[in-house]
């Protein structure tokens, strides 16, 4: 466009003053809305405190939200109180069918068969029903599929006993080798995961317990039944001694180490346009709030920075996360500022009206708009359109949402404007923690089976608002330390998200120190597969201890039984 056909820029301001934004009314309005959300009639998206944390402990979302009857409907109390009324019910089931216990001789065609049926089958069963049914719920953990297969076990317990005193064959030594084959099975399924640390399994601190409580159960029945339970302590000791070498563990995973990831952000294999530059901003942003700032190639810009073809704009994605790092001299970001696509961007941005709908990858423009010196009555209008823009409850994406937000606000100067909705930003970021999955303990805005993790954003976000009160710190910083083992694979992706997953573990330590003790609620949840072994021992005792110890025949009984 030659100058001759160019608008006088007084003309374009006199075009648009009916669309001047007023500072005042501006002011006025941010200043009714913070107060309505203080009394609690506003409708800025804020989630009331209970809600927050009733999202805690649900991982599905249920039409119950905004009872407080869904705190108690989430799947770890539904399954933890499942396994207590089944030790209730199975106990009571096992009294009824020993006090109708008729003194009778056995059944031999059915002694033998029902004496040799093994309750594994039944644990078994109760596992894989579990690997299927609860992903179905929406609830994919292998810490409950454990736990799920103690409360059948204790039902099939009650049918076992049930058909033995049927045939008459209900004895205290019989009912010990059906309970010993109970809790061996579960044994094993409680070390198998306590020694190979299952990723996402659960968070439960106490994970040793589990099998030294069925160890202990089963040597509570070596009375009765010796050889059974000697035998399957020293094959789970065996089986201990065994994981000890590297040889017999699935894994060689290592955790990643201050010293790789340092040396990862000071000279990084990026290459043009790389998608790896998002992993590798979100080491170095949380390694600068972990006070381990790393010394970031100043010439990394030239390198990432680069057209995909001849005559074609810089790539969006890699603008953007150049600008969260702050990784590009404000010299560049005028020059790019400049540019004919860039100016047309900045200037569609000031001109639009409404809540700003940028994608994610097009948050660099905010700096473009501030490297173009825009007026006082520009950055007015962007900000209230800005403050129109935060995520509301029915948002998919409330993170990415709320970080776009934020980097426009603090990019034009009005911090304090972001700085007023942290109590919006900390709801998200609980709402959005997952509880179930192999991502549990992590951030994610998916609510499919298959739920990809945002713990970037999320992290970007805690550094920017602060730790919310309600985020269960201790499920995130086993999901941290998980996912920041470093992987054999030749995979640069894999090992670059390691290392964010260990940056983001620094950062998290940094903000809050040493975690918080756990409430009891948290600990009864939290160990939940622990209490459900407990309920199983306690189920085989009392079993035991109302069966009838076998009886002897004497000297005088067996006269006259032959010629």
């Amino acid at each position: 466009m030659s100058d001759q056909n160019m608008i006088d820029e007084h003309e374009l301001l006199e075009l648009f003053a009916r669309r001047r934004p007023d500072p005042d009314r501006i002011a006025q309005g941010i200043a009714q809305r913070l107060a309505e959300d203080e009394s609690g009639t506003g409708a800025s998206g804020r989630e009331p405190a209970t809600l927050s944390r009733a999202a805690a402990w649900l991982p599905l979302p249920l039409p119950l939200q905004g009872s407080k009857l869904w705190i108690w409907l989430s799947m770890p109390m539904l399954l933890l109180a499942a396994t207590w009324i089944a030790l209730i019910g199975a106990g009571s089931n096992i009294r009824k069918s020993m006090q109708g216990r008729q003194e009778r001789q056995p059944d031999i065609k059915h002694v033998s068969r029902i004496a040799a049926q093994k309750p594994k089958w039944c644990a078994g069963f109760a596992l894989i029903a579990g690997a299927v049914v609860l992903p179905m719920l929406g609830w994919s953990n292998a810490f409950d599929a454990v736990l799920l297969t103690a409360v059948v076990s204790m039902f099939s317990l009650a049918h076992l006993v049930k058909k033995n005193v049927a045939l008459g064959y209900g004895d205290r030594q019989q009912m010990a080798a059906i309970c010993v084959g109970l809790l061996d099975t579960l044994l094993f399924l409680t070390l198998i995961y306590h020694l190979y640390d299952i990723r996402g399994a659960g968070t439960g601190q106490w994970t040793f317990a589990s099998p030294l409580a069925l160890a202990i159960g089963t040597l509570a029945f070596v009375r009765y039944v010796p050889g059974q339970s000697i035998l399957a302590i020293a094959t789970a000791g065996y089986f201990l001694f065994l994981s000890q070498f590297s040889l017999f563990r699935p894994t060689h995973e290592q955790p990643a180490t201050l010293e790789q990831v340092r040396a990862f952000a000071a000279a990084p294999d990026l290459e043009r346009n790389d998608h790896r530059l998002r992993e590798y901003r979100s080491i170095v942003l949380s390694l600068r709030a972990a006070e381990q700032a790393p010394a970031v190639p100043s010439d990394l810009w030239q390198t990432v920075l680069k057209p995909i073809a001849a005559d074609l704009p810089l790539d969006s994605f890699a603008l953007s996360e150049c600008a969260r790092a702050d990784l590009l001299p404000e010299q560049q970001w005028r020059r790019i500022a400049a540019t004919p696509y860039r100016t047309r961007e900045v200037e569609q941005l000031l001109q639009r009206t409404g809540p700003v709908r940028l994608k994610p990858y097009d948050e660099y423009q905010f700096r473009l708009v501030m490297a173009r010196d825009p007026s006082e009555q520009q950055l007015a209008a962007l900000a209230e359109r800005l403050m129109a823009s935060w995520p509301s409850n029915s948002e998919t994406t409330p993170l990415t949402r709320c970080r776009l937000v934020a980097a426009g606000l603090d990019a034009i100067g009005r911090s304090d404007l972001a700085d007023s909705q942290r109590q919006l930003v900390h709801a998200a970021l609980v709402r959005t923690q997952q509880r179930s999955g192999m991502s549990s303990g992590g951030f994610s805005e998916s609510h499919g089976f298959l739920r990809p993790t945002c713990n970037d954003i999320a992290m970007a976000l805690m550094m920017r608002f602060g730790v919310p009160a309600g985020l269960d710190l201790h499920a995130l910083r086993t999901h941290l330390e998980n996912n920041s083992l470093v992987p054999r694979s030749k995979m640069a992706l894999l090992r670059d998200r390691a290392y964010a997953s260990y940056a983001h573990l620094l950062q998290l330590d940094a903000q809050i120190g040493t975690l918080p003790d756990r409430t009891f609620l948290r600990v009864l949840v939290d160990e939940r597969m622990l209490w459900a072994m407990i309920a199983m021992v306690l189920l085989c005792i009392y079993t035991v201890r109302i069966t009838p110890v076998r009886a002897v025949a004497t000297e005088r009984e067996l006269v006259g039984a032959m010629p």
